[in-house]
């Protein structure tokens, strides 16, 4: 069992995506249920998607929604018995590590959830697809201008190669890390190629020894940066890459992806079946370094 639980990937009710339930409050109460030692309540924080419009569920930055979000989790933070942080869940854009938020709104938070929802721009293919195949699936035949779309992606990927489109996603996130120092974790990360297998490339037809090969500079700088790798209880097509990565000493953290306390998908209440899952990888656990919010705000700890 886990000493030191936390999740630092905790949707807040302003969240088009969360549950009215999603509360300070009820996040608070439902986190010290389970035992938490550290939270982390987010918000998607999106400055710029493909082609400036909105994407399947994502949706741009308000900025009152962000400003009532940072106000809220501040003020109760002040009194929460257990660090709580104040971060987003935000996009990586491109290959050279360009990420969805930054400015003000990177200055106010405390810590950065950084996923990939859609492929980054990546040198190798030239251009950012505006569809998603796996989220618009039922879309793509019926609809002339997806299925445009969605050739004309399959046209690029088969001309890029499947081992540099992967090579390029690693550099993306190699690049946003040395770029971005409040990313915490990389998100919902599975064993790395859940992006790619949404874009339907044929990532699992590589040899797992090429794919470890591929994401160790990855693992390395993840290593070095105290950067974690965020799991879900969902299935993981290839272990070894896991268990490579903490070889090579990234540190693991266990997430619901929260968007409700109880009921439906993502329930903070089923946090603990996220770190069993976690556990029976043997992966070794970690929590964010202290580094990433220093000078920025006094933390009540327990």
């Amino acid at each position: 069992m886990n000493p030191y639980p936390v999740d630092y990937h905790i949707h807040y009710y302003l969240d088009s995506c969360a549950g009215p339930d999603m509360t300070c409050e009820n996040i608070g109460k439902e986190a010290g249920k389970l035992g938490l030692k550290e939270i982390g309540i987010v918000k998607h924080c999106s400055e710029t998607l493909p082609g400036g419009k909105d994407f399947v569920s994502w949706h741009l930055l308000r900025e009152d929604d962000f400003q009532t979000f940072i106000r809220e989790v501040r003020a109760f933070s002040e009194t929460s018995s257990i660090p709580v942080y104040a971060g987003v869940e935000s996009e990586l854009v491109s290959e050279d590590g360009t990420i969805a938020v930054t400015g003000s709104h990177y200055e106010a938070i405390d810590h950065i959830m950084l996923s990939v929802h859609y492929m980054p721009l990546m040198e190798c293919i030239g251009y950012q697809p505006l569809i998603h195949p796996r989220a618009q699936r039922n879309r793509i035949a019926d609809d002339r201008s997806l299925t445009a779309e969605y050739d004309k992606w399959k046209e690029a990927a088969s001309r890029a190669g499947t081992a540099a489109i992967i090579e390029g996603l690693v550099r993306g996130y190699m690049n946003a890390i040395r770029r971005n120092k409040k990313i915490c974790a990389c998100s919902h990360m599975y064993d790395g190629l859940l992006p790619i297998r949404d874009y339907d490339v044929p990532c699992d037809d590589l040899p797992e020894s090429d794919l470890i090969a591929i994401f160790e500079p990855l693992m390395r700088l993840m290593a070095q940066e105290g950067v974690l790798w965020e799991l879900l209880p969902e299935k993981i097509v290839h272990p070894a890459i896991l268990r490579r990565a903490d070889e090579s000493g990234v540190r693991f953290i266990a997430a619901t992806d929260a968007h409700s306390i109880t009921g439906g998908w993502g329930n903070l209440s089923d946090h603990w079946q996220a770190e069993d899952f976690l556990a029976g990888f043997g992966l070794h656990t970690g929590k964010m370094r202290e580094d990433i919010f220093s000078g920025i705000r006094p933390f009540r700890m327990p």
